[in-house]
């Protein structure tokens, strides 16, 4: 038998062949860039959601410094006859009011309480200035159970915040 080789089949199944393994590497590459391209941009929503993690754990911490230092000038020893709400007084009042917006809605219950006591502690400040004596008298003594009230509720709120401040405990 002679076989004869057709030298034009022959160069037309060599140029589909090439053109076959370029179109399957053109592929293969593209797959390859692809996942590194999805790779990198895991990567960076990672870091953004690192990022806002971060500036949420700041805020919160803000707002928990901000009641810390509300708790300590409610307890503090000056003469509540001469008390008078401060700007210290009136952040406290606002972030209180946001941090609504930036902890998790089963806070909300507390961070009422903390709000609802904060301002029963800041109406009772324009009692104590009044010249009638008992009313002066039952204006202090409310103010001495709001703090114990207003220790309570922030000592709740910590037990609550535990698992929630922490930006990376997951």
């Amino acid at each position: 038998m002679n076989y004869v080789i057709d030298w034009v089949v022959a160069s037309n199944l060599a140029a589909a062949g090439a053109t076959l393994i370029t179109g399957v590497s053109a592929v293969l590459a593209a797959v390859h860039v692809g996942r590194r391209q999805t790779k990198i941009q895991q990567d960076l929503a990672d870091i953004e959601r690192a990022r806002i993690r971060h500036e949420l754990f700041d805020r919160r911490m803000e707002f928990v410094r901000e009641l810390r230092a509300f708790e300590t000038r409610t307890k503090s020893t000056r003469n509540d006859d001469e008390f008078d709400l401060t700007e210290d007084d009136f952040r406290f009042i606002k972030m209180e009011q946001e941090a609504k917006f930036i902890f998790p809605r089963n806070l909300k219950p507390i961070l009422d309480t903390l709000w609802d006591y904060g301002i029963e502690y800041a109406e009772l400040a324009k009692h104590l200035k009044s010249t009638d004596l008992e009313e002066r008298s039952s204006a202090q003594q409310k103010r001495s159970e709001l703090r114990h009230k207003l220790e309570e509720a922030r000592e709740e709120f910590d037990k609550m915040l535990d698992g929630v401040i922490r930006p990376f405990d997951d």
